[in-house]
């Protein structure tokens, strides 16, 4: 019996391997956005305990000079905030973007997958035929020469 073979198989291959470099790119987007969503959370939640330190010094005696300093650092973590809010968006917007990629891959091979499958039933079926005509002809040749 003759041995499938799959006519595309070489596109296939590329197909896998243009979707598992997808879901590692996704991957790595995922933990881009991770790593960013928490440095931003570290700054919030530093923000918050500069206010409230700021806030403690306002009802103690405090220098204006470190009122002033205080005030100055709380603005920069604003700011630091603010900028790591907008590496948030990047790295969503990354992550976004590397998903759909990963989607169209699954997509494209599931595609030659099932061009596989279909060509692969195909081949079994004409094989089976092949091999019952080859099994009626042995059992009419023995028929015919008794």
């Amino acid at each position: 019996m003759p041995k499938f073979k799959f006519r595309l198989q070489g596109y296939y291959d590329v197909k896998i391997k243009l979707e598992d470099k997808a879901k590692q790119d996704y991957g790595l987007a995922m933990v881009q956005l991770d790593r960013e969503q928490k440095e931003r959370a570290r700054l919030e939640e530093e923000r918050n305990a500069r206010l409230e330190q700021f806030r403690e010094s306002l009802s103690g005696g405090v220098k204006p000079s470190e009122i002033q300093s205080i005030n100055n650092y709380i603005e920069l973590l604003k700011k630091s905030i603010s900028q790591a809010n907008d590496r948030v968006n990047k790295a969503r917007d990354l992550a976004e973007k590397r998903r759909a990629e990963l989607t169209e891959a699954m997509k494209q091979r599931k595609m030659i997958e099932k061009l596989h499958d279909d060509a692969k039933q195909k081949f079994t079926k004409e094989s089976n035929k092949a091999e019952q005509r080859a099994t009626d002809e042995v059992i009419s040749y023995k028929f015919n020469n008794r």
